[in-house]
């Protein structure tokens, strides 16, 4: 039987604080947590991928995917519940379908986590998406700057 090692995922060193994201994926992943004799639901989570756009040290703009589990209970209490009223603004209930948030804007507060002397970039938060405000620049893609 042939046993191979796989390289370590590199650590992604980014400043702590709120940027700019994209939900891409949402997965059904069995919760590695789970102990025998836990209610069936806790067996199974759903596994968030976040696109994220910082800016380095070289102010060189680079993009990571952050990856972050949640229960899949509606409980208010819950991380699901939170990420998903963050991002769509409406409540979640029973039966709701988490497949509207991929593809979707917002926003996610980003913290350096340690486990078991492993150090990685947590989402802690997720926001909406940031709104333009009226005083700010508009992109051409808008169709708001006049052609010169």
């Amino acid at each position: 039987m042939e046993l191979t090692v796989f390289a370590a995922r590199e650590f992604i060193e980014m400043p702590e604080g709120v940027y700019d994201a994209k939900v891409t994926d949402i997965q059904d992943v069995t919760n590695q947590f789970y102990k025998d004799g836990e209610p069936d639901y806790r067996k199974k989570n759903y596994e968030w991928t976040f696109e994220v756009s910082y800016k380095n040290d070289d102010g060189e703009e680079k993009t990571v995917s952050l990856k972050r589990q949640t229960g899949r209970s509606d409980s208010p209490k819950g991380n699901l519940y939170k990420f998903f009223i963050g991002i769509t603004g409406k409540s979640l209930t029973a039966g709701s379908n988490l497949s509207e948030v991929i593809g979707k804007e917002c926003q996610v507060v980003v913290k350096k986590v340690e486990n078991e002397g492993r150090f990685y970039m947590k989402v802690i938060e997720v926001l909406s998406a940031k709104k333009q405000s009226d005083d700010e620049p508009k992109s051409d893609s808008e169709g708001w700057l006049e052609n010169e």
